[in-house]
């Protein structure tokens, strides 16, 4: 992919919904960096009857991250999102 291109796509935000692979959950942070993933499920889809919270969350955990880190992306990315969304920057 050309640089520009990757560049471009690495602005895209993205969430965690796939399905509790740390390893995939690892290369994500690497690739979009910590403040692009936010929190995501997929919910009621992917596990049968609740969603894939637990699963991620406990992917999310095995990943060793600083309690800053995980607080970003349960919580702190989308609030910050919001907030450059409605303005208050």
């Amino acid at each position: 992919m050309p640089e520009q291109l990757a560049a471009d796509f690495r602005k895209f935000y993205v969430d965690t919904a796939i399905l509790g692979n740390p390893k995939a959950l690892a290369l994500t942070l690497d690739y979009f960096g910590l403040d692009k993933v936010l929190f995501g499920t997929d919910t009621p889809l992917g596990i049968a009857p609740a969603g894939a919270s637990q699963v991620i969350e406990a992917a999310l955990r095995s990943l060793a991250l600083r309690p800053e880190e995980e607080a970003a992306i349960f919580a702190g990315n989308i609030q910050k999102l919001l907030l450059k969304e409605e303005g208050h920057d």
